[in-house]
C-alpha cells in the first residue's frame, strides 16, 4: 500500500529541510550543534531531527536558525500551519515584498539586533494582555521569563506528533511554572504545566505591538 499524501508531503519537507540546513552548515561554517547554541536552541533538537526518519522542524526553530545566521528562509520549507489547531495562534511574520510602514518600523526596531523575531497574533488567547488578532508582536528568545509576562510557547501535540505555538502568559509559584490563557473567553486555552519536554516557553514577547495601516486585523 502506498504512503498516504500527508506522509508523502510530510516527506517532502523533511527532505527540503535537510537540504535547507545542511546549506546553513557550509555557509555558517558550523555544524548542527554549533548552529542550534548559537541561536539559543536545544542541541537535541537537530540532532534528533536528522537522525529521525519522519522528523521536521518546527517553524518558530528554522526562523530562529534563518534569523540568527543571517540565511534565507524560503516560507514553504518552514513548516506549515494548520489552521484547526493551536498552530493557527502564531505565525512567523512575512512581507509582502512591497515595504510597507510596518516593514519599515520592524527594520529600524531590527537595527543592531538579531536575538528577536516578529510573530503574527492568529488567536484572541492575549487579549486581556492587549496583543489582539492581526498584530505584529517581537519574541525575544533569549530573555528570562518572568511571572506575569506574555510568552510564545510550544504545546506538544499528541494527536499529530508535532509541536504548536501558542501565546499565553506565565504564572509562577516557586519553581512551578504554568501557561495561561489571558482571553474574556473563559473556553479559550487550557492551562498547561510547563515540563521543559512537552510543553517549553521560546520566548518573551516584548512591548512592542505593531498593526498594518493597511487594512484591519
Amino acid at each position: 500500500m502506498g504512503r498516504s499524501p500527508k506522509s508523502r508531503t510530510n516527506a517532502a519537507l523533511r527532505t527540503s529541510q535537510l537540504a535547507w540546513l545542511d546549506a546553513l552548515e557550509r555557509h555558517a561554517e558550523k555544524t548542527a550543534t554549533e548552529l542550534a547554541r548559537g541561536a539559543d536552541i536545544d542541541p537535541s533538537t537537530l540532532t534528533r531531527f536528522k537522525s529521525t526518519d519522519g522528523r521536521t522542524i518546527s517553524p518558530l526553530t528554522m526562523q530562529q536558525l534563518a534569523n540568527r545566521w543571517q540565511f534565507a528562509l524560503d516560507p514553504t520549507i518552514s513548516g506549515s500551519v494548520d489552521s484547526t489547531s493551536f498552530a493557527a495562534e502564531a505565525q512567523p511574520y512575512r512581507s509582502s515584498g512591497v515595504k510597507t510602514p510596518l516593514d519599515h518600523a520592524l527594520d529600524a526596531l531590527r537595527a543592531g539586533c538579531i536575538d528577536w523575531t516578529a510573530w503574527t497574533v492568529r488567536a484572541r488567547t492575549m487579549e486581556a494582555a492587549g496583543f489582539l488578532p492581526g498584530d505584529v508582536v517581537l519574541v525575544d528568545h533569549n530573555a528570562r521569563p518572568s511571572d506575569g509576562d506574555a510568552v510564545l510557547a510550544e504545546i506538544y501535540d499528541f494527536d499529530r506528533s508535532k509541536p504548536d505555538l501558542v501565546w499565553r502568559r506565565l504564572r509562577t509559584s516557586g519553581n512551578i511554572q504554568l501557561l495561561v490563557s489571558a482571553s474574556f473567553d473563559p473556553n479559550l486555552g487550557e492551562p498547561a504545566l510547563v515540563d521543559g519536554k512537552n510543553v517549553n516557553i521560546k520566548g518573551v514577547v516584548l512591548g512592542h505591538r505593531l498593526r498594518s495601516v493597511n487594512k484591519a486585523a
